[in-house]
């Protein structure tokens, strides 16, 4: 029960103890603009997580990314399920803003001045069309 107590004081302190080792695990710092910058991904080795148990692994990821290491090597991750939605919602407004740039960007070098439809950058790229749209629904689902 003190192997308890011990590990859970370091995690507060931003100290984590694996297999006989113990290190520094920087805490969060201001960046340039003002906001924070979120801490790096906890290492720990898979036989430390194991021993501290799946509700000390879910208690972690609520404030921080844990990387699982086995023979010092990342093997798996555990995020929060809110921090893994906030990324994606981020990856699919990236992507929006990148296939409007590369469409008004074709129409530019093709003297166009509208924005090209989906149909003609899936001919000029030989697409599916239907086949974009497919997947499109998937991954905005």
């Amino acid at each position: 029960m003190a192997h308890r107590a011990r590990v859970a004081g370091l995690h507060r302190q931003g100290r984590v103890v694996g297999m006989g080792t113990e290190t520094n695990v920087p805490t969060p710092s201001a960046d340039g603009a003002g906001g924070e910058v979120p801490p790096p991904p906890l290492r720990v080795p898979i036989a430390a997580a194991a021993e501290r148990g799946v509700s000390w692994l879910a208690a972690v990821a609520a404030d921080r990314r844990l990387v699982l290491t086995r023979f010092g090597r990342p093997t798996a991750v555990v995020d929060s399920a809110e921090r893994l939605d906030e990324v994606a919602r981020e990856v699919r407004a990236a992507r929006r803003e990148v296939v409007a740039l590369a469409a008004d960007l074709a129409a530019g070098r093709l003297g166009v001045e509208r924005r090209t439809t989906l149909e003609e950058a899936c001919a000029r790229l030989d697409l599916d069309p239907a086949r974009v749209r497919v997947r499109a629904r998937e991954l905005a689902g």
